[in-house]
């Protein structure tokens, strides 16, 4: 599957105009922990296309997953749609899943206030990830009511593992914010900003960035449906409320960061972003684009942080690094 690691360049400011239509992201803070840390994420849609229309959504998934270490914590993440959500219904899901035959009880991903398009759950899967490559399956996704026509987006799994050749501060957040260019208040036509704070230092670094969406269809249905994620650092911790169209926030140059990449409809997007020295923040927003026809519509659902940190190898880690037997390991994730 293939993924994009982009790098971006930030600019910071000090002050912020407040936006009545932007504010923070309610998030919860999944892992936090500073350490010799990796991760891997992988993703895949649950929803078929077929003959240039939306097809049947499946309740079963396997995905494959390379965890190069000792795993640590894992997060499973499943989302989707009640079928008579457009007819005004209240939103509908089945909190209780399988993964790799292993009953499993989801909680809800906390929405945006408001109200979001879409119902999603998350699970701690820690005690069934395995070290290498292998595949993880779930089973059970329900999204139907009572005419069994519900939308399955999708599902992910992220997993979190021991890494001596790096060491810094991995943050993950989860939640579920929708937006959409045609729609008002909190559902659109941008999420709401989501911060990162930690310590500042006086060396320049990167940060590396993973983001999960359900829904995204670009790529798969229609032809152009733009989205945009904004970014950016601060040397004063204090997370802005509104991103997009600000002088201070940096537009990521790609249009289509939501393309089915993962299947219709998920995607799981990769990219760096410059943290300069003495940062101690970093903040997104996601927006539906409204300068074409019709702007994606999306469902933002985790995103995970790494924060690189200078120190000194410990001993058994130097032995490791001098015989060579971590030597692909030194790459933080396999591009593909």
């Amino acid at each position: 599957m293939k993924k994009l690691k982009i790098l971006l360049v930030a600019c910071s400011l000090t002050a912020f105009p407040y936006n009545a239509q932007a504010s923070i992201s309610n998030f919860i803070t999944g892992f936090d922990q500073t350490g010799y840390y990796n991760y891997a994420v992988e993703g895949l849609g649950l929803t078929s296309y077929i003959n240039s229309q939306q097809g049947p959504s499946a309740s079963s998934g396997t995905l494959p997953l390379n965890i190069s270490g000792a795993p640590q914590q894992g997060f499973v993440y499943w989302h989707g749609y009640g079928h008579k959500y457009w007819q005004g219904y209240g939103e509908s899901g089945n909190p209780n899943v399988t993964f790799n035959g292993n009953p499993v009880a989801g909680t809800p991903l906390v929405e945006a206030p408001g109200g979001d398009y879409g119902v999603g759950y998350w699970a701690d899967v820690t005690s069934y990830l395995s070290s290498g490559a292998q595949n993880y399956t779930i089973d059970g996704v329900s999204f139907t009511g009572a005419n069994n026509q519900g939308v399955h987006n999708g599902f992910g799994v992220l997993g979190i593992y021991n890494d001596p050749s790096q060491y810094g501060r991995l943050i993950v957040k989860h939640g579920n914010d929708y937006a959409f260019h045609g729609f008002a208040g909190n559902n659109g036509p941008s999420t709401r900003v989501l911060g990162f704070n930690f310590d500042p230092v006086d060396y320049d670094r990167q940060a590396e960035i993973a983001m999960i969406f359900a829904g995204g269809q670009d790529g798969v249905i229609y032809p152009d449906r733009r989205s945009y994620i904004w970014h950016y650092t601060g040397t004063n911790g204090v997370v802005p409320e509104n991103l997009v169209d600000e002088a201070y926030a940096t537009q990521h140059p790609d249009m289509y960061p939501l393309f089915a990449r993962d299947g219709y409809d998920w995607d799981t997007y990769f990219m760096d972003v410059f943290l300069p020295a003495n940062s101690s923040v970093l903040a997104f927003q996601v927006e539906s684009d409204d300068e074409v026809w019709n702007g994606e519509s999306f469902s933002w659902i985790s995103t995970s942080a790494f924060i690189p940190e200078r120190v000194v190898p410990e001993p058994a880690t130097m032995v490791l690094l001098g015989s060579g037997l971590i030597g692909a390991a030194l790459s933080r994730r396999k591009w593909s």
